[in-house]
């Protein structure tokens, strides 16, 4: 069973651990450190656990200032727990069960409740090679930081709400929520072919598929793009790109989502391109 929790002082063991094996120790927050996080903002830590095996987490206060600073990660004191932006200082993932979408499922879970708690939304820093991960998710890569964090170069990335959802690109475990969804939308079955198509768009690395997320999780639109070609052949590394968008009738600026829609799928053409 996988369950993804808060965190109590309870948690201070498998958490420090975990931090100390994911991150340089230039990087790494200290247990002192992790224990003063967790004592003043456990409710902002996020912990996957599988059968009660902790194999990912993530972290990070709430603050009104719009950027994350490098003082932000040794003063837990800094916390407004009613502020704006909710930081994230780390993405932490045990090395045995990395590339299994665990991160992936950790921050979800804290973008859905930041969007609850009507933040303004997300901010991380991140290395130049992990920046294709978080604009997966929505976030925006505004440029190099000034943060000297463990003195090596980060960037960046933000999520902003500005819709009443967000917008993360899915994958094939997305599958049954996208089906309800066009189902609840009215989109004509077809015996089954819209679904069969929409699986092969998740699985195909041609094709991607963007969900607009509600602060419940739920589907509120999707949208598609893939590189076209003839059936059952390989796609020409020239041929152009479709793209289709689809939005739920009662999502609040629907016509804003749309065009998030689009727009992730535009970067996404454009790093294929």
């Amino acid at each position: 069973m996988v369950l993804i929790r808060h965190a109590s002082l309870t948690d201070l063991q498998p958490v420090s651990e975990m931090e100390a094996l994911c991150f340089p120790a230039s990087e790494a927050a200290t247990q002192e450190q992790l224990k003063e996080r967790i004592a003043t903002y456990g409710n902002h830590f996020w912990l996957l656990e599988r059968d009660g095996k902790l194999l990912s987490f993530a972290d990070g206060l709430v603050s009104d200032q719009p950027v994350l600073t490098d003082s932000m990660y040794s003063h837990a004191r800094m916390h407004n727990e009613v502020g704006s932006w909710q930081m994230i200082f780390g993405v932490n993932t045990h090395p045995d069960f990395r590339r299994q979408g665990w991160a992936t499922r950790v921050l979800r879970k804290a973008i859905e409740e930041a969007l609850q708690q009507r933040r303004k939304g997300l901010f991380l820093t991140c290395k130049e090679e992990k920046i294709p991960f978080y604009e997966s998710l929505g976030f925006l890569n505004e440029g190099p930081s000034d943060s000297e964090h463990g003195h090596a170069r980060w960037y960046n990335m933000r999520l902003t709400f500005d819709s009443g959802c967000y917008v993360c690109k899915a994958d094939p475990g997305d599958l049954e929520d996208i089906v309800e969804f066009m189902h609840m939308s009215g989109e004509p079955d077809g015996s089954g072919r819209a679904e069969k198509q929409m699986q092969e768009r998740l699985s195909s690395k041609e094709s991607a598929v963007f969900l607009a997320k509600s602060d419940n999780g739920s589907v509120a639109g999707y949208a598609y793009c893939f590189r076209m070609g003839r059936s059952g052949k390989t796609p020409d590394s020239g041929a152009p790109f479709l793209k289709g968008v689809r939005v739920g009738a009662s999502v609040p600026c629907r016509n804003h989502t749309e065009k998030q829609l689009i727009a992730a799928c535009d970067r996404w053409i454009s790093r294929k391109s």
